[in-house]
């Protein structure tokens, strides 16, 4: 039972080959000297020949080699133009913002303010022990005096949190 099922699987294979193989090509060149292959015939009045004649004769064979084609440079550097501005590659994204508040003997403070410095990330300081104004806005956004306090893009994040801060600075 298994041999004749695939009997029948490769009689059907080879008949859908055979029809590929038997289908016609035709070429043709536009107005423009491109030379086209298809399986169907174009659709304008473009010279064209079925390729079985057109491969008989060598005058055909030469006029139906594709030249050195040629691109209109300015029309090419628009169209790069566009689709750069479209994908907004020349749109500068705007710098994050970044309020640290910090106190001067916080070793995690210290690691904050040198992980925005070694990305190159400008932010405000604002040590909680030298000003009273800074300590009160950041108890008002945390209800908590631990440090570091990190205000990225108005994310809030309380403590040193590499992880934190870089998805912070994705928004």
């Amino acid at each position: 039972m298994l041999q004749t099922n695939k009997f029948f699987l490769s009689i059907i294979v080879v008949i859908i080959l055979f029809g590929v193989a038997w289908a016609d090509v035709y070429t043709w060149e536009d107005e423009n000297g491109v030379v086209h292959y298809s399986d169907t015939q174009p659709a304008t009045d473009a010279d064209w020949d079925d390729t079985e004649e057109a491969a008989s004769t060598e005058a055909t064979q030469e006029r139906n080699e594709p030249g050195r084609p040629e691109f209109d440079r300015e029309a090419i550097t628009e169209l790069l133009k566009k689709l750069e501005d479209v994908s907004g590659e020349n749109d500068e994204s705007p710098a994050p913002t970044v309020e640290l508040y910090v106190t001067s003997w916080c070793p995690y403070c210290h690691k904050a303010k040198s992980f925005f410095r070694s990305k190159g990330i400008d932010f405000s300081e604002y040590n909680i022990e030298k000003d009273a104004e800074a300590a009160q806005r950041m108890l008002s956004l945390t209800n908590s005096r631990a440090v570091p306090f990190a205000v990225i893009n108005g994310h809030r994040i309380q403590g040193y949190s590499v992880g934190a801060y870089e998805r912070a600075l994705e928004y």
